[in-house]
């Protein structure tokens, strides 16, 4: 009977346990599953998320999988709170069953041994508590009983052996993710030191191509001021000269953009072809309006009679 009812308690115990253990999990543990974490060891996995330089580069993704990491990293580390360090117990509980299978050897079920009840005692292992007597007084047991309390001993053994090895799943999984938030910061840092270089590089090319356009603009300007009434200032100021300008700055303009990121390579092809295309077009059509206008004019002059008279 007493068999039956330590059973019984045992069986409660560990279930209360791990009712606790799954009550305070699902409280605490929102948006984190840590089952898989408890259950074996998960293997760092920031390689595998990040494979290419591309993807190594991608601030957002880094920055998502670092959160969902540090998120991971505190529920496993309160969750590790709820598996205590059994192993001392586990020593005792052995040693005990060496005792008792020292005592039991060679012996028949209904022999009576003589024993001390503290090797036996269950409430110390379930509770941390038990009767001082029982450290000196001895008894006459069955061997029939104390196998049977031999059982109840590794079956505590071997749910706390359980819970150890939850624990020491936990803790190596809490290194692994440590080190998959340490190789996540450090990559960040990496790709901000390069985008850092590399914004730098841009600053100092916008504003040495600021300045260019402005030494061009105050270039124009002033030769325009200086031979207002000179035949270079009126060109300047006619179409081709505006037309220079203009281009000159989209051109400038165009690379800019080009350097600074704002416009991909087909893009740059695409604009400078235009570009290209419009000024060689530019050209022989004004090639040709002159041409025709020469044609024009020599027309006129031999279609006119004064012309010819004057000739004659």
């Amino acid at each position: 009977m007493k068999t039956i009812i330590s059973k019984y308690l045992i069986s409660i115990v560990f279930l209360l346990t791990s009712y606790s253990l799954a009550f305070s999990q699902n409280e605490r543990t929102e948006f984190v599953d840590t089952d898989e974490f408890v259950a074996k060891i998960i293997s760092p996995d920031f390689s595998v998320y990040f494979k290419s330089d591309d993807q190594k580069k991608d601030f957002k993704k880094l920055r998502e999988y670092l959160s969902k990491k540090e998120d991971l990293f505190k529920e496993l580390n309160i969750h590790l709170e709820n598996y205590y360090d059994y192993t001392k117990i586990i020593q005792s509980i052995d040693y005990n069953l060496n005792n008792i299978e020292g005592i039991i050897k060679n012996k028949k079920a209904t022999d009576l041994v003589e024993i001390n009840p503290a090797l036996l005692s269950l409430d110390y292992y379930l509770s941390g508590y038990y009767d001082k007597s029982d450290i000196t007084a001895f008894k006459k047991i069955t061997v029939s009983e104390i196998a049977n309390k031999k059982n109840d001993l590794e079956t505590i053994k071997k749910e706390y052996s359980k819970q150890n090895q939850f624990r020491t799943n936990l803790k190596k999984n809490i290194k692994n993710v440590s080190a998959d938030i340490r190789e996540c910061r450090n990559q960040i840092d990496d790709s901000s030191a390069v985008e850092n270089r590399n914004q730098e590089f841009r600053k100092t090319i916008s504003i040495y191509f600021t300045i260019l356009i402005g030494i061009l603009l105050v270039i124009f300007f002033l030769i325009v001021y200086l031979k207002s009434d000179n035949t270079l200032s009126k060109e300047l100021l006619s179409g081709y000269g505006l037309q220079f300008i203009t281009l000159f700055v989209l051109i400038i303009a165009v690379i800019l953009f080009g350097i600074l990121g704002i416009l991909e390579s087909s893009e740059l092809s695409a604009i400078l072809s235009g570009i290209s295309g419009y000024i060689l077009g530019k050209g022989i059509q004004d090639k040709k309006t002159i041409d025709l206008t020469q044609l024009s004019n020599s027309g006129n002059q031999i279609s006119n009679p004064t012309n010819l008279n004057n000739v004659s």
